[in-house]
C-alpha cells in the first residue's frame, strides 16, 4: 500500500506540474521585464527563500513537531509549487533580458567595426 501512495503521489505531482506549466502562453512583454526586474531585486530573492523554508518547516511538523492534517498537507504543496513555479519564470525572464542585451552589444559591435 505505501508504494501505490508512492506512485499515485508521484502521479499528482507530474499532473499539477503539466497544469501549471505556462510555456504556451504569450506572455506580455511587460510581465517578463516585471519578472526580471523582481528576480534582480535581492528582497524578491530572500522572500523566495524564506517562504520555501517556513513551507517546508511547516510540512516537517512546525514548532510542535506535530504532522499536519491532510488537507493542509496538500495546500501547503501547492503554495510552494506555485512559489517555485514563480522564482523560476522570474529567473528565466532575467536571462531571457540578459541574453538580449548581450545579443544586442555584439551587433552594435559588429555594426560598429564595418
Amino acid at each position: 500500500m505505501p508504494r501505490l501512495r508512492g506512485v499515485i503521489r508521484g502521479i499528482l505531482i507530474k499532473l499539477l506540474f503539466k497544469l501549471l506549466d505556462t510555456a504556451d502562453v504569450k506572455s506580455s512583454g511587460h510581465s517578463e521585464k516585471w519578472l526580471a526586474e523582481c528576480y534582480q531585486n535581492k528582497g524578491f530573492r530572500d522572500y523566495i527563500f524564506g517562504r520555501d523554508f517556513m513551507i517546508i518547516r511547516h510540512l516537517a511538523g512546525g514548532d510542535q513537531l506535530t504532522a499536519p492534517e491532510h488537507r493542509k498537507v496538500w495546500q501547503m504543496t501547492g503554495q510552494r509549487v506555485e512559489l517555485l513555479k514563480l522564482g523560476q519564470m522570474a529567473k528565466q525572464a532575467f536571462e531571457k533580458r540578459e541574453r538580449n542585451i548581450k545579443k544586442k552589444a555584439v551587433e552594435a559591435s559588429r555594426e560598429a567595426s564595418r
